[in-house]
């Protein structure tokens, strides 16, 4: 039995910095997302996985992005929105301006795929938004998919504190 894929939208718009990974297929340097059929072997059905890191320079809009939930063996989403305080360490700002370092993709993109393995997800979606945000909007989406809710959750819960430790990322506050 094979289940159908539907070929997701993409919030790349031109100019967005993307990279996706497909596992068996290797990076792909396209501008959308692209997801290659995986056989998951227990079930026999064909599984749309993908790895997608975007770094922007606009507003994230959250009924722009679309997740691919063909696979029926995802149960759970998790989807977590890191926004600007109007506050910093007692201090109050009017935003951040955000700024990636030049490996800052493939660094974040080898951070999500080594949590895809290790909680066997189903889909990954990391949306990083650069230049100045002002408080009160979104900073980064993550959006992580798989078979368990406790998998979902946990992987996003570690993204979140593991992208920091990283260093690509910059934050400088705006007063």
């Amino acid at each position: 039995m094979t289940a159908k894929l539907q070929n997701p939208r993409s919030i790349s718009k031109s100019g967005d910095r993307v990279a996706t990974k497909n596992p068996g297929i290797g990076y792909l340097g396209r501008k959308r997302s692209n997801f290659a059929p995986q056989v998951n072997p227990a079930s026999k059905l064909t599984v749309a996985m993908g790895v997608r890191v975007s770094l922007i320079y606009r507003q994230i809009n959250k009924g722009s992005i679309d997740f691919p939930i063909t696979p029926r063996t995802t149960s759970s989403i998790c989807e977590v929105f890191e926004v600007v305080r109007d506050t910093e360490d007692g201090v109050r700002i009017h935003g951040l301006e955000i700024s990636a370092a030049p490996e800052a993709q493939q660094r974040i993109q080898e951070l999500a795929d080594r949590l895809c393995a290790t909680y066997s997800l189903t889909d990954f979606e990391c949306i990083q938004r650069l230049g100045y945000i002002p408080a009160g909007e979104a900073l980064m989406c993550v959006r992580t998919a798989a078979g368990e809710r406790d998998q979902a959750m946990r992987s996003a819960d570690e993204f979140a504190r593991e992208i920091g430790q990283l260093g690509v990322i910059t934050r400088d506050r705006r007063e």
